[in-house]
């Protein structure tokens, strides 16, 4: 086979080493892009959590007790707007928040009755698995659920 002057065009060499370069770059790149969106929900998650702790704060000294509630845009159950008028429909994010009154930590159990001193736990769930939780005594977060 001749060679002709004009030729142009890449070996397969070249285009084998390119693929290469791109594989190892997508093998740095993927798992640090999904590292960033899994933080960005735990934030986006903490967020919602903290709002709810100031609507909760307002309701107690408003009411004088905590209120228990749910927030699923999933299935469709809106609890919390009802009882502490939060709603965070400006979220795209697909997160179902779930208030329960009493906190383990406090020794009380998580479904009691509310009151000004019960304290109350939240738990945020995204559709694609990551959870967060926090138990609030007196409106400060006192752990990790």
């Amino acid at each position: 086979m001749t060679k002709r002057a004009n030729q142009a065009g890449f070996t397969l060499v070249e285009l084998m080493m390119a693929v290469g370069v791109l594989g190892v770059i997508s093998a740095i790149a993927v798992p640090q892009y999904l590292d960033y969106i899994d933080t960005a929900r735990i934030a986006t998650m903490d967020e919602g959590i903290n709002q709810i702790r100031l609507f909760q704060e307002e309701r107690r000294l408003a009411e004088g007790e905590y209120a228990a509630g749910i927030w699923d845009d999933a299935a469709g159950t809106y609890t919390l707007s009802n009882n502490i008028g939060w709603d965070p429909r400006s979220d795209i994010d697909k997160i179902a928040y779930t208030v329960t009154c009493g906190t383990l930590k406090s020794g009380t159990n998580p479904n009691q009755e509310c009151t000004r001193t019960s304290g109350y736990t939240v738990v945020a769930v995204h559709v694609d698995d990551a959870a967060l939780c926090r138990e609030m005594v007196s409106g400060t977060p006192v752990d990790d659920c």
